[in-house]
């Protein structure tokens, strides 16, 4: 592994967050250790993601080409289940630019189709990726007029992904950094709302629906703390 590899993975480990670079992240494998690292880098004129698995800091990566088309792949995020099983999620840079997913596999070492999960007409960008113990789910921004805040779970192949659901939609129009967490079995959304405000929506899996928009002030503090505090009233002392 380089240098600069071993850098990130310390830096990860250190803070549990992810990188600042908005085109690197990175996760430890927890069924080997392995340091499975997602880029976009330039390739053959346009940006694409490519995934780096690393078995050691003495050791170079192993790369898989996870998409090469000819538009600009950004923005990629990982997400591994503690079986093994990894999921990088990236927006595509074009017209009306798409979110897309990919899984590797970790007992073929294969990686699975590349789906759309945004749906046609959305703008979509700006993908987050967890998995809660049963599935993979991604938040992800439409921009237009308006933005809105959509979730999406996502299922096995070969089935589709199926239409997301709209949390919020905000005039906003600042960085809304949406967001999705999973800790002790909840499961929520938070996005900055305006410039007092965070928003945030939680899943009921009882009844398999998420909750009305509720909203979190951050005026005199900031976004970070209200997200904390938001974290801290879900899941109680």
């Amino acid at each position: 592994m380089t240098k600069r590899i071993a850098c990130w993975l310390v830096t990860a480990l250190v803070t549990g967050a992810a990188l600042a670079d908005d085109a690197v992240d990175m996760k430890v494998n927890p069924q080997n250790s392995y340091v499975e690292e997602v880029r976009s880098e330039q390739a053959g004129g346009s940006y694409d993601i490519h995934l780096l698995i690393s078995q050691g800091l003495d050791t170079d990566p192993t790369v898989y080409y996870v998409s090469t088309d000819a538009a600009d792949d950004r923005s990629p995020r990982v997400e591994i289940s503690p079986a093994g099983d990894t999921w990088i999620t990236w927006w595509r840079d074009l017209a009306t630019d798409e979110v897309r997913v990919r899984e590797f596999r970790h007992a073929s070492q294969t990686l699975g189709a590349d789906r759309p999960v945004s749906q046609s007409g959305e703008n979509a960008r700006n993908p987050e990726i967890v998995f809660d113990g049963t599935s993979p789910w991604i938040v992800y921004e439409v921009h237009g007029g308006s933005k809105s805040v959509v979730v999406s779970s996502i299922t096995d192949e070969p089935d589709p992904i199926g239409s997301g659901v709209t949390l919020r939609t905000t005039s906003y129009g600042g960085n809304v950094d949406a967001r999705i967490h999973f800790a002790s079995g909840h499961l929520w959304v938070t996005w900055v709302d305006g410039g007092s405000y965070v928003g945030w929506c939680e899943y009921d899996y009882g009844d398999a629906a998420w909750s009305a928009a509720a909203y979190q002030s951050y005026s005199g503090g900031s976004v970070g703390a209200a997200r904390q505090a938001i974290r801290d009233s879900i899941l109680g002392p």
